[in-house]
């Protein structure tokens, strides 16, 4: 009987692809199978991992749970969390970095910060988006600041988005839900995109003064 339950446990879980949860728990008892049981089960499904003893996690396990799914990291004793561990969960998800060693997070927000992919922004742990990372992050990918709530967009967020990227970025580059009325301000009186660019419901006197800055300079770099 408790054999038919684990394999009903392993149908389940190749069907509906869930995890080993259902499987008896007599199978995750310590010193009864032996580490080639336990890593047989993590490469059938990663779950495995937050079910065995953790005293039968070995690096291996760890490798293996990791590479399938980001999240088991969780469950890898911190001492087998090598960097090269947390870079291969970073890689697969970001937002893992809430389980990285302190000394290895710097690190691994620094090869992030290569890319700085937009959709990443938000699966990044709160306490790592600090003032000076973001403004170095929209440095590298300038149309992060989509990701950024608008409230939050402040003269110095604006500045780093124009700034910022191998080329110019333009107002009509951003979503139109996330053009502010300070970055459209900002776009505008350096001519980085065009009045019609700036949503109507924001349109007034700064946005028309703005405007007229932006095409002001335009006029004297042309006749300079």
């Amino acid at each position: 009987m408790i054999f038919a339950g684990f394999v009903r446990a392993l149908r389940a879980s190749k069907d509906g692809g869930s995890g080993l949860q259902h499987v008896p728990a007599i199978f995750w008892t310590a010193n009864t199978w032996g580490p080639d049981f336990f890593l047989e089960l993590t490469r059938f499904h990663w779950s495995a991992i937050s079910f065995m003893p953790r005293e039968e996690i070995t690096a291996e396990i760890a490798r293996e749970a990791v590479s399938q799914a980001a999240g088991a990291l969780q469950s890898v004793p911190v001492h087998l969390r090598t960097r090269e561990l947390c870079a291969v969960a970073t890689g697969r998800d970001i937002c893992t970095l809430v389980n990285v060693p302190i000394e290895f997070a710097e690190g691994l927000l620094e090869a992030w910060l290569h890319c700085a992919d937009k959709s990443d922004w938000n699966r990044i742990p709160e306490r790592f988006r600090t003032e000076e990372f973001t403004f170095r992050a929209l440095g590298v990918n300038p149309l992060i600041i989509e990701e950024i709530p608008m409230k939050f967009h402040t003269q110095a967020i604006c500045n780093a988005f124009l700034r910022g990227g191998t080329h110019a970025t333009y107002l009509e580059d951003v979503n139109p839900e996330a053009r502010s009325r300070i970055l459209c301000i900002a776009c505008l009186k350096e001519n980085r995109g065009p009045l019609d660019a700036v949503p109507r419901l924001l349109w007034g006197p700064d946005i028309i003064e703005a405007d007229r800055i932006g095409q002001m300079q335009t006029e004297a770099t042309l006749e300079s």
